[in-house]
């Protein structure tokens, strides 16, 4: 049964988490596309959903950037496969093709890329 439409932002609020500077916003986690190696927001990339998986996609077109799975599978039985980072209040996977950086407060989590990213 196909899930909706999933943000980022949405999965990380929804996980429980919370930062002291507000809530999750797409528009300020920053990802650098190792195609053509232009820094862009969340915000900025085009998102779709195919099945219970929401990609973002590079600005310039080049690949997806991040994935978010949403479903309960183990990261390798997605349908996009490879590996992610599990979140179990959702549940979401969280697959990205390069270093993912979300602001919390004055500091940043990065999240580095998972092994096996579809492109």
């Amino acid at each position: 049964m196909s899930q909706p439409f999933t943000r980022l932002q949405a999965a990380l609020t929804r996980s429980g988490i919370q930062k002291p500077d507000g809530p999750f916003d797409d528009e300020q986690m920053r990802i650098t596309c190792p195609a053509c190696g232009t820094e862009q927001t969340l915000g900025q990339t085009p998102v779709h959903a195919d099945g219970n998986e929401t990609y973002y996609r590079c600005k310039n077109g080049c690949q997806n950037l991040v994935i978010v799975v949403n479903c309960g599978l183990p990261p390798s039985q997605t349908p996009s496969g490879g590996q992610g980072y599990f979140l179990a209040r959702g549940p979401v996977i969280i697959k990205n093709g390069a270093d993912l950086i979300i602001p919390v407060g004055v500091n940043a989590v990065k999240f580095p890329p998972t092994n096996e990213f579809p492109r």
